[in-house]
């Protein structure tokens, strides 16, 4: 540590910004740069490197632990040197990662023969955006025509999915994940499900 306070002091440093990202149980993305009162960027040994990046680690908290919920977060280590107290003080800038869930109610009218086979057979479906799973309600024989009435159930679900607009307006980026749930038929030759979808929201 004096080896890095001096070298410090005398190449004249103002601060150091230590950037860094992570996230997904582990420590992702980290800069360590230096700069002098006018910004402008000082090289420093890797000694002095190695031990102001370790002291980082010892001073401040980072949450790189993700729970399906909480995904990470981004941001800036301030280092700034107290001449008084001889010693680095540190102050944390960070942008946190979550992953919102959404699920938006959606009703489609059908073909009748659709509708009949959906409420006598169908039970659930459910699933990933082009991969639904089906769960039936009793045993039956699928020939040719119910094959083809369950290829044309799984169309129409998976365009409805792909062309809709996800209801929520609050800011965030969507993710990939789609999928639908709580499958239902209902009356007037009507299903209904949920689609299901989340953002990245960050705080």
């Amino acid at each position: 540590m004096e080896e890095l306070i001096k070298e410090w002091l005398e190449k004249g440093v103002d601060r150091a910004e230590f950037e860094f990202s992570c996230g997904g149980d582990s420590m992702n993305d980290a800069s360590l740069v230096f700069f002098d009162k006018e910004s402008k960027e000082i090289i420093m040994s890797n000694e002095s490197r190695e031990t102001l990046d370790n002291d980082i680690y010892s001073n401040v908290e980072f949450y790189e632990n993700s729970d399906g919920h909480y995904q990470g977060e981004h941001g800036t280590v301030l280092v700034e040197f107290n001449v008084e107290e001889n010693e680095f003080n540190y102050s944390k800038s960070a942008t946190e990662e979550w992953s919102e869930s959404f699920s938006d109610s959606i009703t489609i009218e059908i073909a009748p023969e659709l509708h009949k086979f959906c409420k006598e057979y169908v039970f659930e479906i459910s699933g990933e955006h082009r991969y639904l799973d089906i769960e039936y309600e009793k045993d039956f024989y699928i020939n040719s025509e119910k094959s083809k009435m369950l290829e044309d159930i799984q169309e129409i679900i998976n365009e409805t999915m792909y062309n809709h607009e996800p209801e929520d307006t609050s800011e965030g980026e969507l993710e990939d994940y789609v999928s639908m749930s709580n499958f239902e038929t209902i009356d007037n030759n009507k299903i209904k499900f949920n689609y299901d979808y989340r953002k990245t929201v960050y705080n």
